[in-house]
């Protein structure tokens, strides 16, 4: 009940979200808190240990003096009090990263375990020896130092252990009257405020770093969705070109089978034509069908659109790898020039495979039967930072007036092909937030463009 009553009474103060860093939208204080808490508990077997060892010297310190007893009264608070700290950090763990009172018992803690360091000077400083003066000062020091950079991910907590230490240590230099002492506290004032500094400072970067993962996320769960909503519209699409595709030679060979049987009901001396020819003719064309399926297989493979970070350099690379034989048969030089300095986007490799399958197959039917036979696969970076990629061939090029409809379904250049691969492919491209477009080439020929956005340095790192 008190730990209620107190969490209410400072989150009605100004200053909690600055010292709890705690925010007020719910899901990025809620993925800050399990940053907070990841961050100590892997902290808090080191600083409780640290806090046993720095202890152990002093008892070794104080040992064969007048004082012992009190420094072995003082070790074993020590020792108790790091021990319970670990004890709850450990075992709420789990439960840390849902409550968000949980700050509060990380406060007392780091609060309790403060005092008791507080005590240090207090109590043993001023009838010391100076060696002992010195040793206590360098623990006092490195305990400070130590425990608030432990504790910075929540900054209250970091205070609540550095303030005790700071005061306690102060106010003894200060009683002492000796010079040295007083330019000693006028040093670890400067210090100990550059140690707060820093506390939140690094709180800060820590609520910066969490924001920003969850802006990424949900810019990539957005473009997820993005996808998966025109993958409807990419099917409707290109359906009706699918069924024209396959349909053309599935009606020839009805027409080869129909004719194949009119031969077989006529008198073989009256028969134009030998029907197993025919025959063999339906099945070139079924044959045909089956492969215009295989071709569109690896587009409909039923899985939903993975979005995720890729470089997509080895992306090119495995795509050009499948047209190397055919490329090889028509003496045709493939060449690649990956020059964009980063290649990392967010997409779906399959679909953007796809799409460069499409490009370079039309850029290799396109150049089989040029004199000069080169198709060259380059990419940069534009201006906006954005990844450019570009097919180019050295074939016949793309007729003016089909230039301005060569992406919409049915526009080919090809009798033996439909055309919905570049329709595809600029569906597949528009999805991913990215542009496609033809370019005259220099020398003749055709160069087909892409351009998508490169994924954030963090965003990236996520994926």
């Amino acid at each position: 009940m008190s730990v209620t009553l107190m969490r209410d009474l400072i989150s009605a103060m100004k200053p909690y979200e600055l010292l709890f860093n705690e925010p007020s939208d719910i899901i990025v204080a809620g993925r800050l808190r399990a940053a907070q808490f990841s961050s100590i508990i892997s902290m808090t077997p080191w600083l409780m240990l640290a806090n046993i060892c720095n202890a152990s010297a002093l008892l070794i310190g104080f040992w064969g003096t007048p004082r012992l007893m009190e420094a072995i009264f003082w070790t074993a608070s020590i020792f108790l009090v790091a021990g319970f700290v670990y004890i709850s950090h450990r075992t709420r763990s789990s439960r840390a990263l849902k409550k968000p009172h949980s700050k509060i018992r990380a406060v007392m803690n780091a609060f309790g375990l403060g005092t008791c360091w507080a005590a240090l000077p207090i109590f043993f400083f001023q009838q010391s020896a100076p060696g002992l003066q010195t040793l206590i000062a360098c623990l006092s020091a490195g305990t400070l130092c130590g425990g608030a950079l432990a504790l910075a991910s929540i900054p209250a907590a970091a205070l609540s252990f550095a303030t005790p230490i700071v005061a306690a240590s102060l106010t003894t230099l200060l009683m002492s009257g000796q010079k040295d002492h007083l330019l000693t506290a006028a040093v670890l004032f400067v210090y100990a405020a550059a140690l707060i500094a820093g506390v939140f400072v690094y709180s800060e970067d820590l609520k910066n770093r969490v924001m920003l993962q969850i802006g990424a996320e949900e810019e990539a769960r957005l473009r997820v969705a993005k996808l998966q909503g025109s993958g409807i519209r990419i099917v409707g699409e290109i359906t009706s070109s699918i069924v024209h595709e396959v349909n053309q030679p599935l009606s020839a060979a009805t027409l080869y089978l129909h004719t194949a049987l009119k031969l077989l009901r006529l008198d073989p001396r009256h028969r134009k034509a030998d029907p197993e020819s025919v025959i063999e003719q339906a099945l070139a064309q079924i044959g045909k069908a089956s492969q215009i399926i295989g071709r569109l297989r690896n587009f409909f493979t039923g899985q939903a659109s993975d979005v995720a970070a890729l470089h997509l350099h080895p992306l090119i690379e495995e795509t050009c790898r499948q047209f190397e034989a055919a490329a090889a048969r028509s003496k045709i030089v493939l060449e690649l020039r990956l020059e964009a300095e980063s290649d990392i986007i967010y997409a779906d490799s399959v679909h953007i495979s796809q799409a460069l399958t499409n490009l370079i197959d039309n850029a290799v039917d396109a150049t089989a039967l040029s004199p000069l036979r080169r198709i060259v696969v380059s990419t940069s970076l534009t201006s906006d930072r954005r990844m450019r990629t570009e097919v180019r061939d050295s074939g016949p090029g793309v007729p003016a007036a089909l230039a301005g409809a060569l992406f919409t379904p049915f526009c080919t250049t090809k009798k033996e092909r439909v055309g919905i691969g570049l329709a595809v492919s600029r569906s597949i491209i528009e999805a991913h937030d990215g542009k496609i477009w033809l370019e005259p080439a220099d020398e003749g020929g055709a160069a087909f463009c892409f351009v998508l956005p490169l994924a954030s340095t963090d965003a990236g790192q996520k994926g």
